[in-house]
Formats: structure tokens, sequence, C-alpha cells
């Protein structure tokens, strides 16, 4: 039996059946293999800072321009996404619909690693309603990654929020989401012959 799978409805739509021996009439065992499911960094498709800061130039540093969310996706170590002085600062990345698996969070490595502090990660449903759900809370203060696992969470967005019960900037280096897209085959074999 060949069904397909998606990650938001929880359960599978024949796509093809086979006959089975219908001579044994032992109760069937089935095993679940996830052909061409694969984990892999999910493509961003939009994304946000619950506010933009307006230059990235710092005196004395030589840099201008902006830090959008766009910079937190880029692939490059020399580019941040950075919000004003807010509470409880945020990015939201989107993304088709996924079965999310984790999230690695880069930190700027340039200064300022404790603005990262403590911070949570929320994925948002797939659901009509969008809502946002913790995944995890998490802290760091150093340069490099932190990977956080997201407990197979079917979601279409991921947040990265600051929870440090102060207001502050709030500035990445990366971020990158593993998981399975929507619409993976799976196959459904007779396990017990």
């Amino acid at each position: 039996v060949v069904v397909e799978m998606d990650p938001y409805a929880y359960c599978p739509t024949v796509v093809d059946r086979t006959t089975w021996d219908s001579a044994d009439a032992s109760p069937a065992r089935f095993r679940v293999t996830h052909g061409d499911q694969k984990v892999q960094t999910l493509s961003v498709t939009g994304g946000s800072l619950s506010s933009r800061y307006p230059s990235r130039s710092e005196p004395g540093d030589g840099r201008t321009g902006t830090a959008p969310w766009t910079h937190c996706t880029d692939g490059s170590a020399a580019t941040i996404c950075h919000t004003n002085k807010d509470a409880s600062p945020w990015l939201e990345l989107y993304f088709g619909k996924a079965v999310v698996e984790s999230v690695t969070i880069t930190n700027r490595n340039d200064c300022c690693f404790g603005r990262l502090g403590n911070f949570q990660v929320l994925t948002r449903s797939a659901a009509a309603d969008g809502s946002w759900s913790q995944c995890a809370t998490a802290r760091w203060v150093s340069r490099g990654d932190i990977v956080v696992a997201c407990a197979a969470a079917a979601a279409t967005g991921v947040r990265v929020q600051a929870n440090n019960g102060i207001s502050d900037w709030f500035n990445l280096g990366e971020v990158a989401i593993t998981g399975v897209p929507a619409g993976t085959l799976v196959t459904v074999t007779r396990d017990d012959a």
C-alpha cells in the first residue's frame, strides 16, 4: 500500500492499494517506510521583525545600512537582522506547510551576544487560526550556534522571541529551520509474513 502523508492532516490518503493474501487469518502488522521523506532546511518565503532597526551603522565600525529579517536567512556571517529596543522583541520566519524538527540559531558574532539571552522558539499552527505555540525555551549568550528541537511540530512559521523581561535590542546572525515539507510520500508494507 502506498499512501501520501500530509503532516497537517495526520491521516494518510491511499494512493495505491496492493491486495494481501486473505488466506492468512492472523492479525496483520504493518511497517511504515518514509521512502522519500527527507529532513531538510526549509525554504523561507517571508518574515518580519517586531520593529526595524533604522540604521546598522555604529560609530567607528564603517558599516552602514539597515538590518532586515532577510539578513538572518542569507547564509552570510557578515550580516545580522536587528530590531529597535522593544519589549520582548522577535523575529518571525514563514514557509509552506511542514513538520518542524529543529531551529538552528546563530548568534551575532561580532558583539552583543547577551542580547539573545533567554529566548523562546514558537511555531505557528498550520490550522486556520494560525495560533502560536511554544516549542522550546533556551539561553544563549555566546558566539556560535544553538540547536533547538521542536518535537515535530506541524507549522507554517517559526518565531524566535527574547524572553529577558526587559526592553532591549534583538539581533541574530542566522536562523535555519529544518523539517519535512508537507505532501511527503510514505510506504506501508505488511511486516508479519
